[in-house]
């Protein structure tokens, strides 16, 4: 009767050591996943100073746990652990990514701006060139005559997330997670 015993406190035990790992390998996924949809954001959107693509960070959602501060090209120290015990994971926890860049809401194309030659070229190539529509929009412009330019198309950041880029970047974060723990 002892032996079964035995037996049974080392399954548990084993179930436990194996859960553990299990909870250490999504941790590792879910930050690498993450940190690609980062550098995703930072290569797809506008560029002109460096501003907005060094401004995306993540943290815990429903938390205080933040990565460390940093830009492009982001690593998995810009992106928080998650809890992995399992008492804590009785809440639900997710990465968020968001920009903290002042003018964020323009360079997403989710508001009007008003844009002034800064005076110097910008850091990534120019997607288009000619007059800024009537919305206002950061990336509405019309091919053609006028000085104004864009970095972005119009409504990149939409595009990002329902698109493919997305999803890619996410099985990239996962595949490379996987290989690294594999080494």
């Amino acid at each position: 009767m002892a032996k079964s015993l035995d037996l049974k406190k080392f399954r548990k035990q084993i179930n436990k050591q194996l859960e553990k790992k299990m909870r250490v390998k999504i941790n590792a996924m879910t930050r690498s996943a993450a940190k690609e949809v980062m550098n995703g954001l930072a290569e797809a959107g506008p560029v002109w100073s460096g501003e907005f693509r060094d401004s995306w960070k993540a943290m815990v959602a429903g938390g205080t746990a933040m990565g460390q501060a940093g830009g492009y090209p982001y690593s998995l120290a810009n992106v928080p652990k998650l809890p992995i015990t399992i008492k804590q994971l009785k809440k639900t926890y997710q990465i968020q990514i968001f920009n903290t860049a002042p003018h964020a809401a323009i360079a997403m194309d989710k508001k009007p701006g008003i844009f002034v030659y800064p005076g110097f070229e910008p850091l990534k190539p120019i997607h288009k060139r000619g007059t800024r529509n009537v919305t206002g929009l950061r990336g509405d412009i019309q091919s053609g005559a006028g000085n104004n330019r864009s970095t972005a198309p119009l409504d990149w950041y939409e595009t990002y997330k329902k698109g493919g880029q997305f999803k890619r970047r996410v099985n990239k974060g996962i595949a490379l997670a996987r290989i690294l723990q594999k080494g």
